[in-house]
Protein backbone atom coordinates (compact mmCIF):
# COMPACT_ATOMS: atom_id res chain seq x y z
CA UNK A 1 0.00 0.00 0.00
CA UNK A 2 1.69 3.10 -1.42
CA UNK A 3 -0.04 5.54 1.02
CA UNK A 4 1.34 3.70 4.36
CA UNK A 5 3.64 5.63 6.83
CA UNK A 6 4.37 3.59 9.12
CA UNK A 7 3.50 -0.34 9.88
CA UNK A 8 2.59 -1.27 13.54
CA UNK A 9 2.70 -5.06 15.12
CA UNK A 10 0.58 -6.00 17.49
CA UNK A 11 1.71 -8.88 20.04
CA UNK A 12 -0.30 -11.38 21.97
CA UNK A 13 1.81 -13.98 23.55
CA UNK A 14 4.77 -13.15 21.52
CA UNK A 15 2.88 -14.07 17.87
CA UNK A 16 1.27 -11.10 15.85
CA UNK A 17 -2.65 -10.67 16.57
CA UNK A 18 -2.73 -7.45 14.43
CA UNK A 19 -0.71 -5.43 11.91
CA UNK A 20 -1.60 -1.62 11.86
CA UNK A 21 -0.90 0.48 8.89
CA UNK A 22 -0.88 4.16 9.72
CA UNK A 23 -1.85 6.29 6.69
CA UNK A 24 -1.02 9.86 5.48
CA UNK A 25 -4.22 10.66 5.99
CA UNK A 26 -5.92 12.55 9.06
CA UNK A 27 -9.18 12.02 10.19
CA UNK A 28 -11.32 15.14 11.85
CA UNK A 29 -9.42 14.67 15.01
CA UNK A 30 -6.14 15.00 13.21
CA UNK A 31 -5.10 11.88 14.60
CA UNK A 32 -3.60 9.91 11.52
CA UNK A 33 -6.17 7.70 9.97
CA UNK A 34 -5.35 3.58 10.77
CA UNK A 35 -6.28 0.40 9.39
CA UNK A 36 -5.64 -3.03 10.87
CA UNK A 37 -5.83 -6.64 9.60
CA UNK A 38 -4.63 -9.89 10.94
CA UNK A 39 -1.80 -11.71 10.01
CA UNK A 40 -4.00 -13.66 7.38
CA UNK A 41 -4.96 -10.62 5.85
CA UNK A 42 -7.95 -11.73 4.96
CA UNK A 43 -9.46 -8.38 5.48
CA UNK A 44 -8.59 -5.05 6.75
CA UNK A 45 -10.96 -2.76 9.58
CA UNK A 46 -10.87 0.34 11.01
CA UNK A 47 -11.05 -0.83 13.99
CA UNK A 48 -14.50 1.57 15.52
CA UNK A 49 -12.32 4.31 14.82
CA UNK A 50 -14.40 6.31 12.10
CA UNK A 51 -17.63 5.24 14.51
CA UNK A 52 -16.10 7.18 16.82
CA UNK A 53 -15.51 10.57 14.67
CA UNK A 54 -19.35 10.13 13.34
CA UNK A 55 -20.30 10.12 16.90
CA UNK A 56 -18.05 13.45 17.60
CA UNK A 57 -19.14 15.32 14.81
CA UNK A 58 -22.56 14.03 13.28
CA UNK A 59 -24.37 11.93 16.58
CA UNK A 60 -27.48 11.39 14.30
CA UNK A 61 -25.39 9.57 11.62
CA UNK A 62 -27.34 6.64 11.35
CA UNK A 63 -30.34 8.30 10.85
CA UNK A 64 -28.98 9.48 7.53
CA UNK A 65 -27.86 6.66 5.59
CA UNK A 66 -24.93 8.04 4.02
CA UNK A 67 -22.69 5.92 5.68
CA UNK A 68 -23.97 2.52 4.50
CA UNK A 69 -23.95 4.19 0.64
CA UNK A 70 -20.42 5.18 1.06
CA UNK A 71 -19.59 1.80 2.23
CA UNK A 72 -21.24 0.03 -0.41
CA UNK A 73 -19.71 2.20 -3.15
CA UNK A 74 -16.27 0.97 -1.99
CA UNK A 75 -17.14 -2.42 -1.55
CA UNK A 76 -17.07 -2.57 2.56
CA UNK A 77 -19.20 -3.14 5.22
CA UNK A 78 -19.74 -1.72 8.47
CA UNK A 79 -20.37 -4.59 11.08
CA UNK A 80 -23.45 -4.53 13.65
CA UNK A 81 -21.75 -5.27 16.77
CA UNK A 82 -19.59 -2.71 17.25
CA UNK A 83 -20.01 -0.86 13.75
CA UNK A 84 -16.17 -1.10 12.56
CA UNK A 85 -15.77 -1.09 8.93
CA UNK A 86 -14.11 -3.93 7.16
CA UNK A 87 -13.27 -4.51 3.82
CA UNK A 88 -11.82 -6.96 1.50
CA UNK A 89 -8.62 -4.72 0.73
CA UNK A 90 -6.82 -1.79 1.83
CA UNK A 91 -7.63 0.47 -0.80
CA UNK A 92 -11.32 -0.09 -0.21
CA UNK A 93 -11.01 0.90 3.10
CA UNK A 94 -8.71 4.26 3.18
CA UNK A 95 -11.46 5.32 0.46
CA UNK A 96 -14.56 4.71 2.05
CA UNK A 97 -13.10 6.01 5.58
CA UNK A 98 -11.95 9.58 3.37
CA UNK A 99 -15.27 9.80 1.55
CA UNK A 100 -16.63 9.44 5.31
CA UNK A 101 -14.32 12.11 6.27
CA UNK A 102 -15.35 14.56 3.63
CA UNK A 103 -19.04 14.29 4.04
CA UNK A 104 -18.15 15.13 7.79
CA UNK A 105 -16.45 18.01 6.69
CA UNK A 106 -18.54 19.26 3.80
CA UNK A 107 -21.81 18.42 5.84
CA UNK A 108 -20.63 20.85 8.19
CA UNK A 109 -19.80 23.55 5.86
CA UNK A 110 -23.13 23.51 3.98
CA UNK A 111 -25.22 23.15 7.23
CA UNK A 112 -23.43 25.84 9.20
CA UNK A 113 -25.72 29.54 9.16
CA UNK A 114 -25.61 31.79 6.11
CA UNK A 115 -25.87 35.49 6.53
CA UNK A 116 -25.75 37.93 4.17
CA UNK A 117 -25.11 41.65 4.50
CA UNK A 118 -26.69 43.49 1.50
CA UNK A 119 -25.21 47.20 1.69
CA UNK A 120 -22.43 46.34 4.30
CA UNK A 121 -21.32 49.64 3.42
CA UNK A 122 -17.81 50.04 5.92
CA UNK A 123 -19.81 47.30 8.29
CA UNK A 124 -20.49 50.30 11.08
CA UNK A 125 -22.65 47.98 13.28
CA UNK A 126 -20.23 44.42 12.89
CA UNK A 127 -18.44 43.89 16.24
CA UNK A 128 -16.86 41.53 14.14
CA UNK A 129 -16.03 42.87 10.28
CA UNK A 130 -14.96 39.63 8.36
CA UNK A 131 -17.71 38.01 10.74
CA UNK A 132 -17.17 34.06 9.22
CA UNK A 133 -20.68 32.93 8.08
CA UNK A 134 -21.39 36.26 6.33
CA UNK A 135 -20.99 37.95 3.10
CA UNK A 136 -20.54 41.30 2.45
CA UNK A 137 -22.15 42.82 -0.24
CA UNK A 138 -22.67 46.93 -1.40
CA UNK A 139 -22.87 48.73 -4.70
CA UNK A 140 -19.53 50.69 -3.67
CA UNK A 141 -15.92 49.39 -3.35
CA UNK A 142 -13.69 52.15 -2.38
CA UNK A 143 -11.97 54.01 0.14
CA UNK A 144 -13.19 57.82 0.86
CA UNK A 145 -11.63 60.70 3.09
CA UNK A 146 -13.53 63.90 3.61
CA UNK A 147 -13.44 66.80 6.42
CA UNK A 148 -16.27 66.46 8.80
CA UNK A 149 -16.15 69.79 11.34
CA UNK A 150 -12.62 70.59 10.89
CA UNK A 151 -11.28 66.75 11.16
CA UNK A 152 -10.39 64.39 8.42
CA UNK A 153 -12.07 61.29 8.58
CA UNK A 154 -11.52 58.36 6.77
CA UNK A 155 -13.96 54.93 5.66
CA UNK A 156 -13.50 51.97 3.84
CA UNK A 157 -16.14 50.18 1.96
CA UNK A 158 -14.77 46.57 1.04
CA UNK A 159 -17.67 44.09 0.19
CA UNK A 160 -17.16 40.29 -0.94
CA UNK A 161 -18.95 41.11 -3.60
CA UNK A 162 -19.54 44.06 -5.36
CA UNK A 163 -23.24 44.28 -6.76
CA UNK A 164 -26.71 45.70 -7.16
CA UNK A 165 -29.24 44.92 -4.78
CA UNK A 166 -31.42 44.99 -7.45
CA UNK A 167 -29.86 41.78 -8.55
CA UNK A 168 -28.80 39.55 -5.65
CA UNK A 169 -26.38 36.87 -7.11
CA UNK A 170 -27.49 33.88 -5.39
CA UNK A 171 -29.78 31.38 -5.51
CA UNK A 172 -33.01 30.80 -4.33
CA UNK A 173 -33.24 29.72 -0.29
CA UNK A 174 -29.53 30.31 0.22
CA UNK A 175 -29.78 32.96 3.81
CA UNK A 176 -30.81 31.99 6.91
CA UNK A 177 -30.86 35.95 7.84
CA UNK A 178 -30.13 38.84 5.86
CA UNK A 179 -28.68 41.98 7.35
CA UNK A 180 -30.77 45.39 5.29
CA UNK A 181 -29.83 48.51 6.03
CA UNK A 182 -29.77 50.65 2.73
CA UNK A 183 -29.33 54.39 2.53
CA UNK A 184 -31.74 56.53 3.76
CA UNK A 185 -30.67 59.72 2.69
CA UNK A 186 -32.32 61.66 -0.43
CA UNK A 187 -30.76 64.82 0.14
CA UNK A 188 -26.94 65.06 1.09
CA UNK A 189 -24.27 67.30 -0.93
CA UNK A 190 -22.13 64.92 -2.94
CA UNK A 191 -18.84 65.90 -1.17
CA UNK A 192 -20.39 65.80 2.07
CA UNK A 193 -19.37 63.02 4.72
CA UNK A 194 -22.57 61.92 5.31
CA UNK A 195 -22.83 61.26 1.53
CA UNK A 196 -19.79 59.06 1.48
CA UNK A 197 -20.46 57.25 4.85
CA UNK A 198 -24.01 56.27 4.21
CA UNK A 199 -24.34 56.71 0.47
CA UNK A 200 -27.64 58.05 -0.97
CA UNK A 201 -30.86 56.98 -3.02
CA UNK A 202 -32.42 58.67 -5.75
CA UNK A 203 -35.21 60.93 -4.59
CA UNK A 204 -38.00 59.76 -7.73
CA UNK A 205 -37.29 56.01 -7.96
CA UNK A 206 -36.03 54.64 -4.54
CA UNK A 207 -39.30 53.38 -4.22
CA UNK A 208 -39.50 51.25 -6.86
CA UNK A 209 -35.61 50.15 -6.15
CA UNK A 210 -36.59 49.34 -2.28
CA UNK A 211 -39.61 47.04 -3.69
CA UNK A 212 -36.74 45.27 -5.87
CA UNK A 213 -34.56 44.61 -3.22
CA UNK A 214 -37.12 43.81 -1.01
CA UNK A 215 -38.13 40.68 -2.87
CA UNK A 216 -34.62 39.93 -4.10
CA UNK A 217 -33.77 39.17 -0.45
CA UNK A 218 -36.87 37.25 0.22
CA UNK A 219 -36.25 35.05 -2.94
CA UNK A 220 -32.39 34.47 -1.11
CA UNK A 221 -33.75 34.20 2.19
CA UNK A 222 -34.83 30.58 3.34
CA UNK A 223 -38.16 30.02 4.37
CA UNK A 224 -37.48 29.81 7.89
CA UNK A 225 -35.27 32.84 7.41
CA UNK A 226 -35.10 36.22 8.70
CA UNK A 227 -34.39 39.55 7.44
CA UNK A 228 -33.45 42.47 9.94
CA UNK A 229 -34.03 46.09 8.21
CA UNK A 230 -32.26 48.95 9.87
CA UNK A 231 -33.60 52.35 8.76
CA UNK A 232 -33.33 55.91 10.10
CA UNK A 233 -36.22 58.11 9.47
CA UNK A 234 -34.50 61.61 9.35
CA UNK A 235 -35.50 62.17 5.73
CA UNK A 236 -37.99 59.68 4.74
CA UNK A 237 -40.56 57.78 7.48
CA UNK A 238 -40.48 54.04 7.98
CA UNK A 239 -43.93 53.63 6.82
CA UNK A 240 -43.37 55.12 3.29
CA UNK A 241 -40.89 52.19 2.93
CA UNK A 242 -42.76 49.36 4.46
CA UNK A 243 -44.90 50.90 1.47
CA UNK A 244 -42.43 49.99 -1.12
CA UNK A 245 -41.58 46.47 0.29
CA UNK A 246 -45.11 45.54 -0.11
CA UNK A 247 -45.06 43.85 3.47
CA UNK A 248 -45.20 44.96 7.29
CA UNK A 249 -42.40 43.50 9.65
CA UNK A 250 -43.58 41.11 13.05
CA UNK A 251 -41.74 43.17 15.00
CA UNK A 252 -39.40 46.32 15.41
CA UNK A 253 -38.38 49.67 17.09
CA UNK A 254 -41.40 51.97 17.16
CA UNK A 255 -39.87 54.76 18.98
CA UNK A 256 -36.72 56.04 17.92
CA UNK A 257 -35.58 58.21 14.72
CA UNK A 258 -33.12 54.80 13.99
CA UNK A 259 -35.45 51.58 13.75
CA UNK A 260 -34.95 48.23 13.65
CA UNK A 261 -37.47 45.96 11.97
CA UNK A 262 -37.40 41.67 11.63
CA UNK A 263 -39.35 40.31 8.62
CA UNK A 264 -39.86 37.13 8.26
CA UNK A 265 -40.65 35.30 4.61
CA UNK A 266 -44.61 34.95 4.07
CA UNK A 267 -46.39 32.21 3.17
CA UNK A 268 -47.02 32.18 -0.49
CA UNK A 269 -50.63 31.91 -0.95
Amino acid sequence: MDLIGQKRLFLKNDKVEWIAYDTEFADPLDDCITIYCKPSGNYFTDDGYTKFNLDCFVPDWREKGVVEKICKRYGCKMKDDNEEIQAPHDWQLVQAIIAIYAWIEFRGANERMKILDVCCGSKMFWYDKQEPHTTYMDIRKATYTAMDRGNERRIEISPDIQVDWKNIPFDDETFDLVVFDPPHLVRAGKTSWLAKKYGTIDLMNWPHDFHEAFREIMRVLKPTGTLIFKWNEDQIPIKEVFKAFGQQPILGDMRRKTKWSVFIKEDER
